[in-house]
């Protein structure tokens, strides 16, 4: 599915075969919770694995706004509805008030999402990314522990965070129908960095060693260090660690051709019509290209 609600549009991506592996071995659980840093590689692993699989998903990128149990409902119902044979033919009702029976408010977009769910004939994965714009005393986080706590025989669910969300599901139920990638799962190893760089700028096994160093194996790290490369053409230059706020800044300086900059590291104005990701959405804090980083 393309659109709004289609997974992100991913090209030349590394794959990441230890975790492919990790996602199929669990791939009978229904909740999946990938958690890690900015610029970690949640959103492109979820999406390459999913174009991998040939799986059939939805994809929402929460905001704010999705605190509120009605906004989030909307939001999800509507996706939900666009899909190809899983609403209602245009023009007709798709949840008709009778169905809901005397429920009111959270409880009733609920129910009625669940019976949305249920109602689909056919696999479904929903990826919830940014969801760390859910407060944990909100409606719409609610909303979602309730869901996740329901037992679907057919759809998955892919949670996508910065930080691990409290949500409340019992610890059997988890054991048995959830699965976790945490940080330190999604970090490169240094067999996946020496792969990354592999036929790159020239650089020769030890220097990958230290690139590994430099960056813990940080996906957007090694997205930074790969720019430094190219326009400069070695590592002699290149700082004891790499940090997401050095790589925000980076970002931000894309965005503005008319802002001189030192490189990602030293003196280099970036010209406007080559910028990486010119023209794409752009992260709301760091205002780097949303799908740039794609490790």
């Amino acid at each position: 599915m393309t659109g709004p609600y289609g997974p992100p549009h991913i090209t030349d991506v590394l794959r990441r075969p230890r975790l492919f592996s990790l996602l199929d071995r669990y791939a009978h659980r229904q909740n999946f919770f990938i958690t890690g840093q900015a610029a970690q590689g949640k959103s492109t692993l979820t999406a390459s694995y999913l174009q991998a699989s040939r799986k059939k998903a939805l994809w929402f990128h929460l905001c704010p706004d999705d605190n509120e149990d009605i906004k989030l409902f909307d939001r999800l119902s509507t996706g939900i509805r666009h899909f190809p044979g899983a609403g209602a033919e245009e023009g007709g009702d798709f949840l008709p008030v009778t169905t809901l029976g005397a429920e009111k408010g959270l409880p009733r977009y609920i129910e009625g999402l669940t019976l949305m769910l249920r109602d689909i004939p056919f696999p479904l994965t929903l990826v919830l990314d940014d969801a760390e714009c859910l407060e944990e005393t909100s409606s719409g986080f609610e909303m979602i522990n309730s869901i996740l706590n329901t037992r679907f025989h057919r759809h998955q669910f892919f949670i996508l965070s910065r930080t691990v969300l409290p949500f409340r599901i019992p610890r059997l139920k988890t054991e048995h129908h959830g699965f976790f990638l945490k940080n330190e799962d999604l970090s490169f190893t240094l067999d996946e960095t020496t792969a990354f760089f592999q036929g790159k700028y020239g650089v020769r096994a030890r220097d990958i060693e230290r690139i590994h160093k430099i960056t813990d194996g940080w996906a957007g790290g090694l997205i930074l260090v790969s720019e430094s490369l190219r326009q400069s053409g070695g590592i002699s230059n290149l700082p004891e660690r790499v940090s997401s706020a050095r790589l925000c800044t980076y970002f931000r300086n894309l965005q503005d051709p008319a802002r001189t900059h030192p490189g990602i590291f030293k003196g280099h104005r970036h010209s406007g019509h080559h910028r990486p990701g010119y023209g794409r959405p752009a992260c709301r804090t760091c205002g780097r290209p949303r799908h740039f980083i794609q490790p």
